[in-house]
């Protein structure tokens, strides 16, 4: 699960969001994990989402709008947001999937398996949707190598 969602499902929805979607929007979208992760702890781990940590959020959601948008620069929509509320909701989840299956294992370690499994999980999926030359000119030009 981590390798699938928290490198696999993060990873793809990133960087097709970043082909379209404007960079400052992207930014205060991306900074909204932590609230959603406090959302899905309460829900799934129980733990207390509290008014103070909601206080917090939102104060925390304002100072990233203005230091993004220089001051307060309006916000553009487009399709290309959608994938990055893909990536911020993966990024949420892996969280919440590590810290319910931590069970004593180091985070490295736990990093290390995940990254590992996604090697295992995109193979494949490379070589079946692009060609080789194809894939290559597309992650250069998301900067991979």
């Amino acid at each position: 699960m981590l390798g699938v969602v928290g490198v696999f499902i993060n990873q793809w929805t990133f960087f097709e969001g970043l082909v379209t979607a404007d960079s400052t929007t992207s930014a205060l979208i991306l900074a909204t994990a932590p609230i959603l992760t406090g959302v899905l702890a309460a829900i799934f781990l129980n733990e207390k989402f509290t008014p103070r940590m909601l206080f917090g959020s939102a104060i925390a959601i304002t100072g990233i709008y203005f230091v993004v948008t220089k001051g307060g620069a309006a916000l553009h929509f487009e399709p290309g947001l959608l994938w990055i509320v893909g990536t911020m909701v993966s990024f949420a989840i892996l969280i919440i999937i590590t810290r319910f299956y931590h069970n004593g294992i180091a985070l490295l370690s736990q990093r290390f398996i995940q990254c590992h499994r996604f090697l295992l999980y995109s193979l494949p999926a490379i070589f079946i949707m692009d060609d080789p030359v194809t894939l290559g000119r597309r992650l250069a030009s998301y900067g991979v190598f």
